[in-house]
């Protein structure tokens, strides 16, 4: 997915989302969100003045592309989730705001960008139609063709634990199952953020297209699946639907204008090839897919 925008629209979109997360009782301005619409505030209105060279004298090139990076998916959590409500949900969207508003800087403090994560998948899935409960032991619950997906979010940030970081997650979803009613035979999920792993440094992709810079993103994820699809096939149960793996890349387009926000996502299968399991996972992926 490549999106493009003028500054100030995006500015603007920046605000409603930030209005959202206000109606919930939530005060954000001394959270890293309140810091981030105060600079498309900022850089609004210099587009509307004509002249955006103050802005980006004194912005650091990195700390636009980090601005960019979470106003991106601070954005798509607001139009995926905002016909939904509710205590849980209030509750993920205040600990998203936590920790330091660089990313790259974020340390310790992660658990912020963890819950935002989570919040973006179950952005994905609510674009569709469906309602997310956040409730829940799991992450996030999915219902779905008349089935019970159970999913768990894990963003990766270091190459040595992301075995362990995989086992963690699907131990949890094993753990899940086991508190349902087996008749409604809970089916599992693991989705993987790779965009810190992949571009710890939050650095752009120069690319001569978004055509372009959209392949290198999922070059990038096929990579990693074949790396690592070792990790969930090993004695992996039989409600394991696969693992779906997303990066999310600042980019730009070489001679051009244009400074984008991509994200793409893949899909490493656990269920057999051919099973009625196996076509369900296909049909939550492409549903997703034609949604983003």
């Amino acid at each position: 997915m490549i999106k493009t925008q003028p500054y100030d629209k995006y500015s603007a979109r920046v605000g409603e989302a930030c209005a959202w997360i206000h109606s919930f009782g939530i005060n954000y301005s001394q959270t890293r969100l309140g810091r981030y619409q105060r600079l498309w505030k900022r850089l609004g209105r210099e587009v509307e003045r004509g002249d955006v060279s103050p802005f980006f004298t004194e912005v650091p090139a990195p700390e636009f592309y980090n601005l960019v990076h979470e106003s991106n998916e601070l954005i798509a959590i607001h139009e995926g989730l905002s016909q939904q409500g509710g205590a849980a949900l209030e509750d993920r969207l205040r600990k998203s705001l936590d920790g330091h508003e660089l990313c790259v800087l974020e340390g310790k403090s992660h658990k912020g960008r963890d819950f935002a994560f989570e919040l973006f998948v179950a952005s994905l899935f609510a674009r569709t139609g469906i309602t997310v409960d956040f409730s829940q032991e799991a992450d996030l619950e999915i219902p779905h063709a008349g089935q019970l997906v159970l999913v768990e979010c894990k963003r990766l940030r270091s190459v040595a634990k992301v075995e362990a970081r995989i086992k963690e997650g699907l131990d949890q979803l094993e753990r899940r199952y086991a508190t349902k009613d087996p008749l409604t035979g809970p089916l599992g999920l693991l989705a993987l953020s790779i965009s810190t792993l992949e571009n710890p440094a939050l650095g752009k992709i120069v690319a001569s297209s978004p055509r372009r810079a959209s392949r290198i993103i999922l070059s990038r994820i096929e990579s990693f699946i074949n790396e690592h699809r070792k990790w969930w096939f090993r004695d992996s149960d039989a409600r394991h639907l696969g693992v779906l793996v997303i990066l999310n890349c600042p980019c730009e387009i070489s001679g051009e204008p244009l400074f984008l926000t991509a994200m793409q996502m893949g899909l490493g299968n656990t269920v057999r090839s051919g099973t009625p399991e196996f076509s369900f996972l296909w049909e939550i992926f492409a549903i997703l897919n034609h949604e983003v």
